[in-house]
Parts: structure tokens; sequence; C-alpha cells
């Protein structure tokens, strides 16, 4: 780490040459005011007579409300702290999440036409990890107490320590919840004909396994309602005029191979029918009323619909 006297030299480094997944204005201030040595304590110009003007520009996806209450964020911070510390921020919004992420990483990799690099940009762990490779995100552990680290959860610092080694290259200002809504009378019969409990959700090995016996007691209820009575990839709608109805194949048919290569999945189908062309003839077996039965189908240009 560097000295406490190459304050300025890191203040330069940092937040001209680098970047950090910061995402919150006051938050750089920290940085800053570490560096300077004092924290803002009132109304008066603190900042050194001799301090240059520094521009930090912020790249975020806010939009509508939210882009609004950041933007009055800035205007206060640039109004105090900023104008007392010689600091002027200006922010800005790429659009969407994907418009930010691509904006970024054009910036990092130089490309013709793409802006500058924003001192700060809000980022998902993965593209804040794809700018680290390039050796342009700063990290933060050396500006924050071991008090103030404590204020929050491990899991928000340490996933911005790539290397394992204590740094912190993302400075968790949001964190978001995904939330599970269940139709309780449509679990409960779920639940009672697969043995699922809702303490089975508990983890997400649970959930997993419980997303996989809700798909194979849905495709059970897709059988039955096609008065069949066994797993496979079944046919759910046939093309008028198309080249399966021409074949015979109707809707409620199981597929059981094509070409004597036994079809277990939708997925082992399509992997099969992508290595041929339209034209090719096809030997596929069927299971209908119980009855196994082959008949050839010749493909046309379209093939998706005909499973």
């Amino acid at each position: 780490m560097e000295s406490a006297g190459d304050c300025e030299k890191i203040r330069m480094k940092r937040l001209f040459k680098r970047i950090t997944a910061l995402a919150s204005a006051a938050a750089l201030t920290l940085s800053l005011a570490a560096c300077g040595g004092s924290a803002v304590s009132g109304p008066k110009n603190t900042a050194p007579t001799n301090a240059k003007p520094v521009t930090i520009t912020v790249w975020s996806y806010y939009n509508g409300d939210q882009l609004e209450t950041f933007s009055k964020l800035v205007d206060e911070f640039n109004a105090t702290v900023g104008k007392e510390q010689n600091i002027t921020v200006e922010a800005s919004s790429q659009g969407s999440v994907n418009d930010l992420e691509t904006n970024v990483l054009a910036a990092a990799e130089g490309k013709v036409g793409a802006a500058e690099m924003p001192n700060i940009f809000s980022a998902y762990a993965d593209t804040c990890y794809a700018v680290d490779q390039m050796g342009l995100v700063a990290d933060l552990s050396g500006y924050l107490t071991d008090e103030e680290k404590a204020a929050f959860p491990e899991s928000y610092l340490t996933e911005g320590d790539f290397d394992d080694n204590g740094t912190i290259k993302i400075f968790p200002v949001a964190k978001s919840t995904e939330l599970l809504f269940l139709n309780d009378t449509d679990w409960q019969a779920f639940a009672d004909a697969a043995g699922v409990r809702y303490e089975d959700l508990a983890t997400m090995e649970g959930l997993t396994a419980a997303a996989e016996k809700y798909y194979n007691w849905t495709d059970a209820q897709t059988a039955a309602q096609l008065n069949v009575n066994a797993y496979g990839v079944y046919v759910v709608e046939v093309v008028k005029g198309g080249p399966a109805e021409k074949a015979g194949l109707q809707a409620g048919d199981r597929i059981v191979s094509v070409d004597g290569t036994e079809i277990a999945s939708k997925d082992d189908l399509g992997t099969l029918m992508q290595k041929h062309a339209a034209g090719d003839t096809l030997s596929i077996t069927i299971a209908r009323e119980g009855q196994m039965q082959t008949v050839n189908v010749t493909l046309g240009e379209k093939t998706a619909s005909n499973s």
C-alpha cells in the first residue's frame, strides 16, 4: 500500500488513471478526505489552498425517479462538500444495465468512438472483475477503517475481494433480494404428490431438487392430458399441411428414436435435428396408444413445430 506521504499521487492515480466500482459520490469523499488529512467539519472551505480542482465522473444505469433522486444527491454534494473540497461530480445515466456494461467495457478497451473511462461506475461483480483484469480497478480497502468495514455484512465486502487477499474492488451501496411467491393451493397438490415441504426451499440445493421434482411432476401431467403414460418427447401440436402431418404424426405421439438414435429429451431431439437439412428424410419411431410404429418424415425449411 502507498504511504500517507503519497496522498496527492494516490488521488490523481486512483481517480484519473484507475476506476472503482463505487456507485456513491458521498462514499468517494471518504477517500479524498483521508488523503486531505481532515474531515469536513463546517460550512467554510476546508480544502488546502493549493488543492487542484478535481472532477469525478460517475456512470450509472439509473432512470426515472431513481435518476432524479441520485441527481439531487449529486447536486447537493457539489453545492456543499464538493465545493468545500474543490471537487465536482459529473454524473450521467448510460441507459440500461446492459448499456452501462457495454459502454464501460468499450471505454476500458479503448475502442474507437468510446468515451473516456469514468472514475466511478455501477456494476455487477462480473463486469468489475473483467475491468479489474485489465488493471483498471482501485483497491478501496486502505480507505476504510476496521470499524467502518464492520458496519457491512462480510459478504458485501468479500464480493469485491477478487484475489482473496483482503482487497475491496467493489464498494457495496445496494443489494437486491429475489422473492419467490407460491400459490399455496397449487403448492399443496404438488407437495403431496412429490413429497416436498416448504422447508426444502430453505437452501439452494433444496430449491434445485424441488424444481426438478416439479418439472417431472408437471411433465407427467402433460402426459396424462395427452392420454399417454410414459415420459419422453411428446408431439404437442402438428402444423396442418407440414411434413409431420404428411408423415402421419399426431399430437400425443411420443418420439422414441430417430434413425435408430434414442431420444430421451428435447435437447436430444434438437441436437439431432441440427445435423440435418431441409430435404433429409428421417425414420422416426413413436409410441401411440401403447403401440410402437415408425414413420418417415421429410424435413421442410422449418422443423421446430414438428416436435
